[in-house]
């Protein structure tokens, strides 16, 4: 008998179907009562072997590494007429089969799965209930679905552990650095399956409502739970004196706008503002060219994340009997934004400038539906919450972009309207 070293190409597939052929199978699991037979057929593995016009050269080499299979007791060989006809692993061979292909074994592979999870079932209730689930797979030799491989499986859970804990605002490249002494493994490595997996614990279903881009879905995610790329900020105009721990105070006007990064609220004494209007502002285009004498207004950017919504309840408390308004693009997704607002900070925020007067006087700029913004309008509807302006934008097929009604009626300089900067 002959050792193998260095399995050629179409060596190293052959022992790899027959390996996971067997760690798939009732007798690795231990519940197969009878013999079973692990084979493969040589057109698995060289699809041309049966053509009759594959240059016979090749056909030869491939028998020869078969035959070196079988002088290495690695396998035994069928044969036919025309050849090979079967190729069978050796059962008492197939221990050496990993090393040869340089994997771990799959008992090892399931030991060191269990020893990870059961490290994190003392983290997080959720990422506790996932690590029992995965045990149960592991318990029926099945190997964690949640990442490709032990050491991605502990990246994931880690990072799990670590974001559903968080309670401020940290850089992706922070907490990657945090986490793995690399500013970018978690960027390249788990980010996607960490969102897929978050994505399950998030209990604002709004923030996930229909769908988004991949990109945008993710960073939505991580948003919620303060984990972002870049520093957030978030901008005020109108009259307002905010005051910090630290003694220091701003002051803001309406002819002067400012922005306040995100981790500063924490340190907010008191926001106070004469206005009896506080409005939020969808999109920042809008946000730069609306003023009111008597309103404050805040800029957005889409979903309320964890910061805005601790700044627009210490505004509320801080200035109680304030009237608050929201204004925001006339399509699903604006209104679905406005009642992620009202439920995340407890403040009934009444729409502006978002009804069926706004689509009519403006249809001219309207855009029709797509099919995600149909299925959002419904799930509204279905919900009780803005019939009339959902059915009205399905029976009418349009959505309207609200930079186009700031922009149209900036000129205007009623009191109740918007105007130029």
């Amino acid at each position: 008998m002959t050792s193998l070293k260095n399995p050629t190409a179409h060596q190293r597939r052959i022992l790899e179907i027959l390996l996971s052929k067997y760690e798939s199978s009732r007798t690795f699991s231990g519940q197969n009562k009878v013999s079973q037979t692990f084979s493969v057929k040589p057109e698995d593995v060289f699809p041309d072997y049966s053509d009759d016009f594959t240059d016979t050269a090749l056909i030869s080499r491939f028998e020869e590494e078969v035959r070196e299979l079988e002088r290495a007791g690695l396998a035994s060989v069928e044969r036919d007429r025309r050849g090979i006809s079967r190729i069978i692993a050796n059962k008492d061979a197939m221990s050496k089969y990993p090393a040869l292909l340089g994997v771990a074994d799959k008992r090892t592979t399931l030991n060191e799965a269990e020893e990870i999870l059961r490290g994190h079932l003392g983290g997080h209730e959720y990422v506790r209930r996932l690590c029992e689930q995965q045990l149960e797979r592991v318990a029926a030799m099945k190997k964690p679905d949640l990442a490709p491989d032990n050491v991605r499986l502990e990246q994931v859970l880690r990072c799990l552990d670590y974001i559903l804990g968080n309670r401020s605002e940290i850089l992706e490249r922070e907490l990657s650095i945090e986490l793995f002494g690399d500013s970018k493994l978690f960027e390249k490595t788990v980010r996607s399956r960490v969102c897929t997996l978050l994505a399950g614990a998030v209990d604002d279903k709004d923030l996930l409502a229909g769908e988004c881009e991949k990109s945008l879905r993710e960073a939505r995610i991580l948003e919620y739970y303060s984990v972002v790329r870049n520093p957030t900020y978030f901008y005020f105009k109108g009259d307002c004196e905010i005051r910090f721990t630290d003694g220091t105070s701003v002051s803001v006007s309406r002819s002067h706008p400012i922005a306040l990064c995100s981790s500063s609220v924490g340190a907010i004494v008191s926001a106070e503002t004469p206005c009896r209007e506080v409005m939020t502002v969808e999109n920042l285009t809008s946000f730069n060219r609306v003023q009111g004498e008597d309103t404050l207004f805040v800029y957005l950017s889409g979903y309320n994340d964890s910061p805005k919504t601790r700044f627009l309840r210490k505004l509320r408390e801080d200035n109680p009997g304030k009237t608050w308004l929201h204004f925001g693009d006339i399509d699903p997704d604006g209104f679905y934004i406005l009642s992620n607002l009202r439920k995340k900070t407890g403040i009934e925020f009444a729409p502006f400038l978002m009804g069926t007067e706004e689509l009519e006087a403006y249809r001219d700029y309207c855009k029709p539906l797509e099919p995600n913004d149909v299925a959002k309008a419904r799930s509204l509807i279905a919900a009780g919450e803005y019939p009339g302006v959902m059915e009205y934008l399905l029976a009418h097929n349009c959505k309207l972009e609200q930079e186009i009604i700031s922009w149209k009626r900036a000129n205007n300089a009623s009191r109740r309207e918007l105007c130029m900067i």
